[in-house]
């Protein structure tokens, strides 16, 4: 009878590896964080302010997953320092370099 089960549990194994390996991973869908605050302090940013970040980039053809703002610290206070805020998307992978040619379209 024991064996019975051990049969039984061996056939749910290998069932539960043949229904996981037959699972298409989508590669093609990764996602990156990318730095979008490569900006001086004195600039404006082509977004406006940070709410209209995510819509910036969408009318560009740009999936935007998430926007990240954290504070970099101190900095110094020259126009030409960056940004106090450090800014982030999250987009598909593929377009990473498409943010930063919408970026240096800005520069």
């Amino acid at each position: 009878m024991q064996q019975k089960y051990y049969f039984i549990i061996g056939l749910a194994i290998i069932g539960i590896i043949l229904i996981n390996g037959c699972v298409k991973q989508d590669t093609n869908n990764a996602q990156e964080w990318v730095e979008i605050s490569v900006f001086c302090q004195c600039c404006e940013e082509p977004w406006g302010n940070d709410d209209n970040i995510k819509s910036f980039f969408e009318d560009k053809g740009i999936n935007v997953y998430d926007v990240k703002i954290e504070s970099r610290g101190m900095v110094c206070e020259a126009c030409s320092c960056p940004s106090y805020k450090i800014k982030e998307i999250l987009v598909d992978s593929i377009n990473k370099e498409k943010v930063s040619g919408i970026l240096n379209d800005y520069k």
